[in-house]
């Protein structure tokens, strides 16, 4: 009788541990971000080092390219492939990404979403406009 005990003591703290793991653990699914979220971590006016300094203090925004030498084009997807009648937003720019957490017990881990955030800056290092690919409706 006790063997059964020490047996089922083990399995019964296991299944109790994942129970509650299912009912407490609140995942983090994909959340869509606004210009206005983007914003309050980067200011208009911030210059394109501070940018990138806050971009990567951030635990919620990650950088995929920093571009001195071309702005962004507010296209179908914000990119550097420029036809002649898109606009051009700066003269510089950094490509990022959101950050998602996903919790698989029993670690978080961190991954990229599918939406992507252009920073463009002025010949003076200024940031003058954020875009987020794709615009989220909501």
């Amino acid at each position: 009788m006790k063997k059964i005990v020490y047996l089922l003591l083990p399995v019964g703290v296991v299944f109790l541990m994942i129970i509650l793991t299912i009912l407490l653990a609140s995942p983090y699914g994909p959340r869509y971000y606004t210009r206005e979220d983007v914003l309050r971590v980067t200011p208009i006016g911030t210059s394109m080092e501070d940018t990138i300094r806050l971009i990567r203090r951030s635990n919620r925004i990650g950088i995929h390219h920093i571009d001195h030498e071309h702005g962004f084009a507010i296209s179908g997807n914000g990119s550097w492939n420029f036809t002649d009648d898109e606009e051009i937003v700066g003269v510089a720019s950094i490509r990022g990404y959101f950050r998602i957490i996903v919790r698989d017990f029993p670690f978080d881990r961190s991954r990229s979403s599918s939406e992507h955030i252009f920073w463009g800056f002025d010949e003076n290092g200024k940031l003058v406009d954020v875009y987020i690919w794709p615009p989220n409706e909501l």
